[in-house]
């Protein structure tokens, strides 16, 4: 009898046995991919999370240095007030020592234009239009200014809204003789999408786009008390 031989042929796997192993191979690696693809979708949601949230604290940020600094009065010089503009419900106009002016009164304009909040401003500083008396009825007067500073705070920008309060903390449109006294509050409501989300978004339309960024994106705010000083 040839035993060696009889040992090897029993040892070979049958064609049954080999189909049996490489479906439990493929269901395996199927487990470990659906695994490895959920975890790669909750990075990546993640990063998308962090970098919205990074975009509002960075424009609540600047906006409320700017307004911390804000002034408006009648008469300042003869004639000459100092005002406090609520332009349109994406536009806010006033005059600041800001930052960049080192105490230096400076005219600042914020506007939600192009899914972007942008912020432009005008120190006195030789070759520059500067004039805190002056007309600030709209975003593009100040930005168009000579020697103006411009520039995007954040973008990724659906909807941005600024709300003024008055003493009794009722939201009030701040125009007319009313400008010349700071409003006792200030609100901004804006909804952000993180950057790779926003250029699928721009691609969408209609039902499928209402339904991305239901899923994408973020709404935020923050009210600023000036106490109408």
């Amino acid at each position: 009898m040839d035993i060696a031989g009889h040992s090897m042929k029993k040892a070979r796997f049958t064609l049954v046995e080999l189909l049996a192993s490489m479906a439990v191979f493929l269901i395996l690696m199927a487990v470990m991919f659906q695994f490895i693809g959920s975890a790669q979708r909750a990075w990546t949601a993640s990063n998308a999370t962090t970098e919205v949230y990074q975009n509002a604290r960075i424009l609540f940020d600047v906006l409320a240095r700017d307004l911390q600094g804000s002034v408006a009065r009648a008469d300042d010089v003869q004639g000459q007030h100092l005002k406090f503009e609520r332009v349109g419900e994406g536009e806010l106009a006033f005059v600041s020592a800001i930052e960049e002016g080192n105490g230096r009164l400076a005219e600042v304009a914020y506007s939600f234009v192009n899914n972007e909040v942008q912020r432009a401003f005008t120190i006195d500083t030789p070759g520059v239009t500067w004039n805190p008396y002056g007309d600030r009825s709209n975003y593009s007067t100040l930005a168009g200014a000579t020697g103006a500073s411009t520039g995007t705070v954040v973008d990724g920008v659906l909807a941005a809204t600024f709300t003024c309060f008055d003493a009794d903390y009722s939201p009030t449109a701040w125009s007319g003789d009313i400008e010349t006294s700071l409003p006792t509050a200030v609100n901004l409501k804006v909804t952000l999408m993180d950057a790779k989300s926003m250029v699928r978004y721009n691609l969408l339309s209609g039902a499928a786009k209402t339904q991305w960024e239901t899923e994408r994106a973020r709404s935020f705010s923050k009210t600023i008390f000036l106490g109408g000083r």
